[in-house]
């Protein structure tokens, strides 16, 4: 879906890297901010599955629920990556309103965890977000995943990698996890799909993987196929 129509330049992100691997964002939305509700109709989503909205999204609410209207009217799952804690904490009442009602996997880091649950532990916040939605997921950088479903839990570890920017981990997590759930692989192997994926960005400046390691990654989804 690529829409243009705006007098503003596509948005941008600024990210900046520390020594350690780690990067802050500051994000200029720009022409995003102007996407019109009206233009997201189930019709966008036909032959689609599940659709993830990204957390910036929020800031927009009208936007937001439109698309999240849109998508479940065509028989969409729906998953939502809270992006930064910061957008946590302009948005709560929104997220809550879609936890509680839309919304079928939610991606958080511990950041985005501790800013919807303050004061929480990341299992804490996951249980808490286990209770609102089914699939529930807190990322904990190098030491990997919880992950629920109902009853179900699970803590999947990553592999111990040098991290040379963690540009495009969440994204590449998240990528990794739905591609196994997509496949109804088991949820442990969602998340360890998940930590695959988001190991091998982090080794890489830029959020771009060589092809090399998408097909490594793709023979280990294969064996769930």
């Amino acid at each position: 879906l690529l829409i243009g129509h705006s007098q503003l330049p596509t948005g941008r992100v600024l990210a900046l890297i520390t020594p350690d691997g780690e990067r802050t964002m500051r994000t200029c939305l720009a022409a995003a901010a102007e996407l019109d509700p009206a233009w997201f109709t189930p019709e966008r989503f036909a032959g689609a599955r599940l659709v993830v909205l990204e957390g910036y999204a929020l800031f927009n609410p009208a936007l937001a629920r439109a698309v999240v209207r849109a998508a479940k009217v065509a028989g969409c799952e729906l998953a939502l990556d809270l992006a930064a804690f910061e957008v946590v904490a302009a948005n709560r009442a929104i997220i809550g309103e879609l936890l509680e009602a839309q919304v079928d996997i939610v991606f958080a880091n511990q950041d985005e965890a501790v800013a919807w649950l303050p004061g929480a532990t990341p299992e804490e916040a996951l249980a808490d977000l286990a209770m609102r939605v089914p699939v529930a997921v807190v990322k904990l950088g190098k030491d990997g995943a919880l992950v629920a479903r109902g009853r179900e839990r699970a803590h999947e570890v990553g592999a111990v990698v040098t991290a040379v920017d963690t540009t495009g981990a969440g994204d590449c997590w998240a990528a990794g996890f739905i591609a196994g759930y997509l496949r109804r692989a088991p949820l442990a192997a969602c998340a360890r799909l998940g930590n695959a994926a988001g190991a091998a960005v982090v080794q890489v400046l830029g959020a771009q993987l060589p092809r090399a390691q998408w097909l490594a990654i793709k023979g280990r989804l294969d064996a769930w196929a």
